[in-house]
């Protein structure tokens, strides 16, 4: 009775750790940074050094503006002051990549 209750518990922590790296793994494939807030107030363009989307599998599309002080801001991309200084960036060849 009791080898059959060790097994029991033994085959249910297998279970449960098997469960467990599966979830750990997902979680590592996710987007590396997504935008869950935007900027109320435009930026200043001068103050901007390049920009990235967010990745497809973010559940809010944004943009991340890194900023001269080594922030990241998210922004609004439909907002047209983003796309404005996106389409800025693109023209004068600064670094744009997905995260």
């Amino acid at each position: 009775m009791t080898s059959i209750r060790l097994a029991v518990v033994i085959g249910a922590l297998v279970f449960l750790c098997a469960i467990s790296l599966g979830d750990g793994l997902r979680m590592s494939n996710g987007p590396k940074k997504c935008c869950f807030e935007f900027a109320v107030q435009q930026l200043p363009r001068g103050r901007i050094l390049e920009y990235a989307k967010t990745s497809p599998r973010c559940s809010n599309q944004g943009v991340l503006f890194r900023t001269i002080a080594g922030r990241q801001v998210c922004a609004n991309p439909s907002d047209s002051w983003v796309q404005d200084y996106m389409k800025h960036f693109d023209r004068t060849n600064m670094k744009k990549q997905n995260l």
